[in-house]
């Protein structure tokens, strides 16, 4: 009950303004709590804390995905450093309730450079229910090598969010890593969303790259996708 309401206290609910004038559109930084002006209107939900931390308790977690599927007019995103956790869960819950893998729910692993590839196999052998898998290179810390998982067709990874590092003695990162990257979800066709990069002018936050701003993400309206990600835990 303890760490049950320690993360009830550390979620909470935040809406980014829009330059523009463009529609407000809310992340989910809480894993339970849908505001009523928002429970009938598509969003696109990001969870920011690791909801498969292991410190989470199992009825947290069960809220989180009862609360998916009893909105699926969201799409919900949800990254974790621990995807080997996932399928003890699904497991579980599936025993507690008639619910299943909530429909709309975009599943993904942290994988910031080659040393933690361990988490894509994970993420594909314990999310099998899983509608859309992502991976989630931010930050990335040294090239990542995708090509195996970009053309499973049995459990197949269907897009990749990308950033450097921020900060004091961050990563500086290198323009390889980047186009490797690109290359690799342009030959696969698979979408790519590139959150933040230096060029060598300090981190620009969306930035253009080969012509163009790169905002893709499975299973939503990539013209309106706003998405930030904040993966802590």
């Amino acid at each position: 009950m303890a760490h049950n309401k320690r993360f009830k206290e550390e979620l909470s609910w935040d809406t980014w303004p829009l330059v523009g004038g463009e529609t407000r559109l809310p992340y989910m930084l809480s894993a339970i709590p849908i505001p009523e002006e928002f429970r009938n209107s598509p969003r696109v939900f990001s969870i920011s804390r690791d909801l498969f931390h292991v410190k989470v308790p199992f009825g947290f977690i069960a809220a989180a995905f009862d609360q998916m599927h009893k909105y699926p007019c969201h799409t919900y995103l949800c990254l974790t450093k621990r995807p080997n956790l996932v399928g003890k869960f699904i497991n579980q819950y599936r025993r507690n309730t008639p619910n299943s893998w909530p429909p709309t729910l975009i599943i993904g692993a942290s994988v910031p450079d080659n040393s933690k590839r361990k988490r894509i196999r994970d993420l594909q052998a314990n999310t099998v229910l899983a509608h859309n898998r992502i991976l989630s290179l931010e930050p990335m810390l040294g090239p990542v090598d995708l090509p195996d998982c970009l053309s499973d067709l049995h459990s197949p990874i269907n897009g990749i969010i990308c950033g450097c590092q921020r900060g004091p003695g961050r990563v500086i990162p290198e323009i390889a890593w980047l186009e490797s990257l690109v290359q690799q979800c342009t030959d696969s066709n698979t979408p790519f969303f590139l959150k933040q990069w230096d060029f060598g002018k300090g981190v620009e936050m969306r930035p253009e790259y080969n012509g163009r701003t790169w905002s893709e993400l499975p299973g939503v309206d990539n013209k309106e996708t706003r998405l930030v990600v904040a993966n802590d835990g």
